[in-house]
């Protein structure tokens, strides 16, 4: 070799070591901060879709616990087990409840009542009355009546196969657990909090239950075979830290597969043992700063200056908007306002990127405008009465309370009414319960259509009702529409004749600011009692 090549390859060399040490803090710190925004950004999806599935965990267990309350599924339970005679019109009744909640809710696939025995007391459908249920499926250890979501299962059905997960919760009766109600909940249900909540293009999410079993995965890095052909040595990687660390709920653990590194965040959920897993492939971002080095090696041939040029590149192509994005994200995670947006402007993939995260943030949001949307609707749903649809025994009382405080900002005065369907149970004894159920029916639709105010079922063959009035004469009115169309009454679906429906209500006036809505309530009980001892079919006004 001659002297000058070696001179050449000398000097060339003195002069790439400083700038290949520069190179390499410069890529070391563009990797650190990759990472760290991956990190941060896994924490962030990881929390959202717990939050989600943790929320939709407790509609559902809102939504059970009312069921659980109802006296006529106690009683079809206390039925299964002997301990009262069976009714064939309250099965029907509660299987027609059964049928109209899974219809309401598309992603159950089964609902039905179990008694402790764990054979099926009234089902919507896909099981038997009398036999053995699916909850023989779940493990023993959480059969002690409290809310709980088990383990993904498959069963045949009329199209063929499904994957589900049951949530049960128990039905008590005096204290004592007598049965379970029981959704059937079909996996693919939680394909929506997977499906383009990973930012990263080999991320992956993943819920898996107690045993492991993969419940749902999803995420732009799904169809990674890479890492699904290694998803055991994950799962080892992820099991072998929270045994470590006393079997910790929730953390992220770094680690390597075959010289490949992930970051893994994991959580419990509630109510269940599943666990939620968010895994990146960091490797496949660090590596692009690689192409860095190229970049540093044209820096000898032109100097000082194209090096000052290139660390600007750098800084205003990658790691300024990779701060930017982690500045968001971060804003984001502390207010939890989903409306911010990172600002695009390069059609790179950093660009891409910057769009896709956006995209992300809109998805989380119309999600949780929709499961505010829904929460509403259930609320709604929770103050009626499933039988008349006015309001149940709750939201009455809480509505005539709101009425009170109303009224005495304003000083009106209020009728306060109670309502008791005369003789009630001999409708039942003659006819049956369905005639008793449209005799209920039709008062509660009487009314609503006559009282101008609000009405609920107080329970059984009670109502209450509150409006405001300027006097005794309107309520007279009122009253005596109300008891013309009573007296009209309905056509009996067993004689088919017409007959009145005698009701016997107590109504009392007075100011509002002079007394709470307790007493008015307790004072319109009395004058109902008033009219009974009146010979019945008949009101009574007491005016305070």
């Amino acid at each position: 070799m001659r002297l000058k090549h070696r001179l050449y390859i000398t000097l060339l060399t003195v002069s790439l070591i400083p700038l290949a040490l520069c190179a390499l803090v410069m890529l070391y710190q563009n990797a650190q901060n990759v990472e760290q925004v991956i990190r941060d950004n896994l924490l962030g999806v990881s929390q959202s879709q717990i939050d989600n599935i943790e929320n939709f965990c407790e509609q559902v267990k809102q939504d059970m616990e009312i069921m659980s309350q109802y006296s006529f599924l106690q009683q079809e339970v206390l039925a299964s087990l002997h301990r009262v005679d069976a009714s064939t019109s309250a099965n029907v009744h509660l299987k027609e409840i059964l049928t109209e909640r899974k219809e309401y809710q598309p992603y159950i696939q089964s609902l039905f009542v179990v008694d402790r025995d764990l054979r099926v007391v009234a089902v919507s459908d896909g099981y038997v009355k009398g036999k053995d249920s699916g909850l023989s499926v779940a493990d023993g250890k959480y059969l002690s009546g409290d809310f709980w979501v088990g383990n993904v299962y498959e069963r045949e059905v009329g199209s063929g196969k499904i994957r589900a997960v049951l949530a049960y919760q128990g039905i008590y009766y005096g204290g004592e657990l007598i049965g379970y109600i029981v959704q059937e909940i079909l996996a693919s249900h939680f394909e929506q909090y997977c499906a383009g909540n990973v930012l990263w293009e080999n991320g992956v999410l993943q819920i898996q239950d107690g045993k492991n079993e993969i419940i749902t995965i999803g995420g732009a890095g799904r169809d990674n075979s890479n890492f699904l052909e290694k998803q055991e040595l994950h799962d080892r990687r992820v099991d072998k830290k929270r045994l470590a660390d006393g079997y910790e709920k929730k953390g992220s653990i770094e680690y390597n597969i075959s010289g490949e590194k992930y970051i893994t965040c994991y959580s419990d959920l509630k109510y269940t043992d599943w666990t939620i897993r968010v895994t990146v492939d960091v490797g496949a971002y660090v590596q692009f700063g690689v192409s860095y080095l190229a970049l540093f090696i044209a820096v000898i041939a032109i100097g000082v200056l194209l090096m000052t040029v290139v660390n600007y590149y750098i800084t205003a192509r990658t790691v300024r908007p990779i701060e930017e994005i982690r500045e968001v994200l971060k804003q984001v995670q502390q207010t939890q306002d989903y409306s911010l947006r990172i600002e695009t402007g390069s059609d790179d993939e950093m660009g891409e990127l910057q769009h896709e995260i956006n995209h992300l943030l809109q998805c989380v949001m119309e999600s949780q405008i929709q499961e505010k949307a829904e929460q509403k609707s259930l609320e709604k749903k929770a103050e009626k009465d499933p039988m008349t649809g006015v309001m149940n025994k709750r939201a009455i009382a809480q509505r005539v309370e709101q009425m009170v405080e109303e009224a005495t900002e304003r000083d009106v005065k209020l009728a306060v009414g109670f309502v008791d369907i005369d003789d009630f149970r001999d409708y039942n004894t003659k006819y049956g319960h369905a005639e008793g159920d449209h005799v209920i029916k039709f008062v509660a639709n009487t009314l609503r259509e006559t009282i101008p105010g609000s009405v609920g079922r107080n329970g059984g063959d009670e109502f209450v009702f509150c409006m405001e009035t300027d006097g005794r004469e309107l309520v007279e009115q009122t009253m005596e529409l109300l008891w013309r169309k009573l007296k009209t009454g309905i056509v009996n679906s067993v004689t088919n004749e017409r007959m009145g429906i005698p009701c016997s209500i107590g109504i009392v006036i007075e100011r509002a600011g002079k007394t709470d809505y307790r007493k008015l309530i307790e004072a319109a009980d009395e004058a109902m009692y008033q009219a009974k001892g009146n010979g019945k079919n008949t009101y009574y006004i007491m005016v305070k």
